[in-house]
């Protein structure tokens, strides 16, 4: 299948491009040395203000901009190849997903702030003991009147720092591994009972841990009775496919710094890319970074299609995981002991590939997932 740009798509991708490199310079990364800091809320309010591209997976008739797989795809590998340190996934890819399935005049409110620079979103699904399955929840939401008390902890919540909202899922019946008994809620950063403990990871970026000890949310913050599953996954879909666009950026980086260090870099009187195996690494790193992207884009054109996307967006997260480990290990190599320096930008992509490499599942949960879809297309 060939993928070519159109020219809307093209202008998109040169004009995000220009914008992350002005507005995300290497150094800008470097600087992410605790949670508060990490966060220009400058560079954020321009996305919205000077490019309008907070709206970009929203439907037309609630302020966004109607695009589709590729145009997120476009946006999230100019992220990458820039290394922009933004909530951009998390509130506009993930919670956006959620709530434009939700009928709600909160979600129209809600996405109408996102998408003015105004709100910042993010989910809270996973527990410590879920291990990437996304309806091993143990967290608990107890009926109450009108409300809900809710009593749980979930772990590596990407972006909670600086979040004004969590969508947090939690259950209202069932067992801790039943897909029915879901329920999703959203729960303001300041709700009383809610406690939060900030990290960085070792890419720069921040996550925490959620704690919620008798949490009061109204009924009408119930995003989803019980049906919370079939909510949560399609937007978790939507979300690894923009992980894998933010992936190819960066193999792509990665891949071009390599070349460039070893087009300079002079040893024994001549450069390193003189030396025909140091050639035939850098084929190896480019052919892993071009399967990648082919499944990465092949995902996000089937994100429409309920009966291809998860498995589309499967195959594309085994690809890129293995890409990420491959390449980025080469990368750093190739650089010798700069490459693991805070100094060296290749440490900087490298990190970030890695934890790529575990967002929204790991290669070798996507690999039984990938499996098991198949194993029930043959069972019908």
């Amino acid at each position: 299948m060939g993928f070519i740009l159109t020219e809307e798509q093209q202008m998109l991708r040169d004009v995000v491009g220009r914008y992350v490199a002005d507005r995300f310079p290497i150094a800008h990364r470097r600087k992410a040395q605790n949670p508060e800091g990490a966060f220009d809320r400058a560079a954020w309010q321009g996305m919205a203000d000077e490019l309008g591209i907070l709206g970009a997976s929203f439907d037309e008739d609630i302020g966004g901009l109607g695009g589709g797989g590729m145009e997120m795809l476009i946006l999230m590998e100019e992220f990458g190849r820039g290394l922009a340190l933004q909530p951009f996934l998390h509130t506009v890819v993930a919670a956006g997903g959620i709530l434009k399935r939700w009928d709600s005049p909160l979600a129209a409110e809600l996405i109408s702030a996102i998408v003015a620079g105004h709100a910042i979103l993010t989910i809270a699904h996973a527990e410590p003991q879920s291990r990437y399955i996304p309806w091993n929840v143990e967290a608990r939401a107890r009926g109450e009147g009108d409300s809900y008390r809710l009593d749980g902890h979930k772990a590596v919540v990407a972006d909670a720092p600086w979040a004004d909202w969590f969508i947090v899922s939690a259950r209202t019946a069932g067992g801790p591994l039943d897909k029915d008994g879901i329920s999703l809620f959203l729960v303001p950063r300041d709700a009383q009972g809610l406690s939060r403990r900030d990290y960085r990871l070792i890419d720069g970026g921040c996550a925490s841990e959620l704690l919620l000890e008798d949490v009061l949310v109204s009924a009408d913050n119930r995003i989803s009775d019980g049906s919370g599953y079939d909510i949560l996954m399609p937007a978790l879909d939507e979300a690894t496919a923009a992980v894998c666009g933010e992936a190819c950026g960066i193999l792509r980086q990665m891949l071009e710094l390599t070349i460039d260090h070893l087009r300079n870099r002079v040893q024994f009187g001549k450069p390193l890319s003189a030396f025909q195996v140091l050639r035939h690494r850098i084929v190896d790193m480019a052919v892993q970074v071009e399967l990648a992207c082919a499944a990465s884009r092949q995902a996000a054109t089937l994100l429409d299609d309920p009966a291809a996307r998860s498995k589309a967006v499967s195959a594309a997260k085994i690809q890129v995981g293995e890409a990420c480990r491959f390449v980025g290990e080469n990368a750093v190599q190739l650089h010798g002991a700069m490459g693991v320096t805070d100094e060296a930008p290749i440490s900087l992509y490298f990190r970030r590939a890695l934890v790529i490499e575990r967002s929204f599942g790991s290669s070798d949960y996507h690999l039984d997932r990938y499996h098991a879809l198949l194993q029930a297309e043959a069972r019908r």
